[in-house]
């Protein structure tokens, strides 16, 4: 089992103790990209294809953890990355 998969189930079993970092390689696993600039907590995500972007809010001001509601839209945007790739494999081999 790759890192990136035991992170995910581990990130699926407990939604409220990942941290920011760890919440970020998963979405660069499923070809989101960080948008640089902006300033404060918020940093913003683009979808792969730019149709859609998801804001995550660094933790600060005592908190170590993401909030889980942005870890369930990670783990969305997971899922819908490993089903892209399914199809795409599927496509080359069907």
């Amino acid at each position: 089992m790759a890192a990136i998969d035991k992170l995910v189930a581990r990130t699926r079993n407990n939604r409220k103790t990942v941290r920011y970092d760890d919440l970020v390689r998963v979405l660069m696993a499923a070809d989101w990209r960080e948008v640089t600039g902006g300033t404060g907590s918020h940093q913003r995500f683009d979808a792969p294809d730019g149709s859609i972007f998801m804001t995550v809010v660094r933790p600060h001001g005592g908190d170590q953890y993401v909030n889980p509601r942005a870890v369930s839209r990670a783990l969305t945007a997971w899922d819908a990355a490993q089903r892209r790739k399914a199809e795409d494999d599927e496509g080359r081999h069907g």
